[in-house]
């Protein structure tokens, strides 16, 4: 007999759903299922489920539930309108979320490769696993791939930044690991590149002046404190705050391995070169008193043809930062410093927007000469071990609230094992995840963004595409 489920994962259709009760109570047999999330186009749709009605009258697929099928999701996931964002364009129309369909369906753990053969021989798809036993289906079709302008690049016609740039490097004064500095550079764009005295020489015959200014840090930080970047963060913030013409209200932080820049918008990423990397987000943020930390988002954390929202609240930031100065902050220990750094900011009350209009590309931490290499081992596994075990260790240090039944030092432990056992690699788990913590579990309570703050820009940045 049919049942109506109260579950808002499920809706009443004409199968008998009793077969599920253990998996809809979640009683020790629910890993017993795997939980598909498949993506299609309406027309696919008809066809499919025709087939799939067709086997639930096989004994096999009588157990298959079909459940909350969705039109093409029109809402607006990149909360442009909720933000009141206006600096610059960014719209999904043509993100795939707005073009599918989806479904999700519930198959005995012990069918699942059984049914996605069946998949495959209709329909070309790619098939990913998630946490736990969810499987994700997208059709692989050349339909919802938009076209990339390739070999081309945005450029906008700014060259000045409100707040000042500063870039931190260590052991990176050539073309090939200096990438950051000959980026702004290429741009035009006036910053200021920071230095130990050990290595002011090299650097001085190296860098380019007509767009920085290299500035000597005073100290070897890395011989003597050997506590990575954190120290020469800390410099910088004071050097500003101390500055003799007046402190500004906040500064650019950027790491010295940035590659390029790139806008995300309607479906694409394009590299883009201006100063509308960063004054987008200054202008954005200038009536916001309680933001006291803002970055790009990485390159890699942002899927092409995907909805996204425009900003982030609360969560990590790293390699392109705005700091505000005067908040009594400092960076703190030797690995992490910058996430840990995003921690400490909400802890005491502010507010960070992490945002996804721009996003950076930079090539992997402690992988390229200099930097923090050393640190993290020459990125070998024990370099990575380390970093985790002491990482772990300072963070219980902190005291950090999170939600009941969710231990964030455990769910870190057991990335960790994840990275560097090479037996668990198997599981198609991301190697060597560098900062990795489920900011969800916190429990942590910050202001409420003021948006109504946001003053509306009037003439906002319309960035030309032209080629390479």
């Amino acid at each position: 007999m049919s049942v109506a489920l109260k579950n808002t994962l499920f809706w009443s259709n004409e199968v008998s759903l009793d077969y599920f009760s253990d998996f809809r109570c979640k009683s020790p047999d629910f890993n017993k299922y795997g939980k598909f999330i498949i993506r299609l186009f309406p027309e696919q749709f008809e066809e499919l489920e025709k087939d799939c009605r067709f086997m639930k009258c096989k004994n096999m697929y009588s157990k298959i539930i079909w459940v909350g099928l969705c039109p093409p999701n029109d809402k607006d996931k990149t909360k442009v309108n909720h933000y009141n964002f206006t600096e610059m364009e960014f719209v999904d129309k043509n993100c795939k979320d707005n073009i599918y369909s989806s479904f999700t369906t519930i198959v005995p753990i012990d069918e699942k490769e059984l049914f996605i053969e069946i998949l495959k021989k209709k329909f070309d798809i790619i098939v990913k696993t998630n946490a736990g036993n969810s499987i994700s289906i997208t059709f692989n079709t050349d339909k919802f791939q938009q076209t990339i302008h390739k070999g081309m690049k945005f450029i906008d016609n700014e060259r000045t930044t409100k707040y000042p740039i500063n870039i931190l490097s260590l052991g990176r004064y050539t073309d090939k690991t200096g990438t950051t500095h000959k980026l702004l550079s290429k741009m035009k764009i006036n910053h200021y590149l920071w230095v130990e005295p050990q290595e002011f020489k090299v650097y001085e015959s190296w860098y380019n002046p007509t767009y920085c200014v290299l500035k000597n840090c005073e100290c070897d930080y890395s011989t003597t404190l050997k506590m990575g970047s954190q120290s020469v963060r800390n410099h910088i913030i004071e050097y500003w705050e101390n500055f003799p013409n007046g402190s500004p209200k906040k500064i650019w932080m950027l790491d010295d391995n940035i590659i390029c820049y790139k806008r995300m918008n309607n479906g694409c990423k394009t590299e883009y070169e201006g100063a509308g990397i960063f004054t987008t987000i200054e202008k954005y943020t200038e009536h916001l008193e309680n933001v006291k930390l803002c970055s790009h988002n990485l390159n890699g954390d942002i899927t092409q043809t995907n909805s996204r929202s425009i900003i982030s609240e609360n969560g990590k930031h790293y390699s392109s930062l705005l700091i505000s100065l005067g908040t009594g902050l400092r960076f703190e220990f030797k690995y992490n410093e910058d996430v840990i750094f995003s921690l400490r900011t909400i802890m005491s009350g502010f507010n960070s927007l992490c945002f996804s209009h721009i996003n950076f590309d930079k090539k992997t931490s402690g992988l390229t000469v200099g930097g923090n290499q050393q640190i993290y081992g020459n990125h070998t596994d024990a370099g990575y071990a380390t970093k985790f075990d002491n990482t772990l260790t300072y963070l219980k240090t902190l005291d950090i609230p999170y939600k009941v039944g969710k231990d964030i030092y455990d769910y870190f432990v057991e990335t960790y094992k994840l990275s560097i056992e090479p037996e668990k690699r198997k599981q198609k788990i991301k190697s060597k995840k560098h900062h990795y913590l489920k900011w969800e579990v916190l429990d942590i309570i910050v202001p409420p963004l003021e948006i109504e703050k946001v003053v509306p820009n009037e003439n906002p940045i319309q960035p030309e595409l032209v080629n390479k």
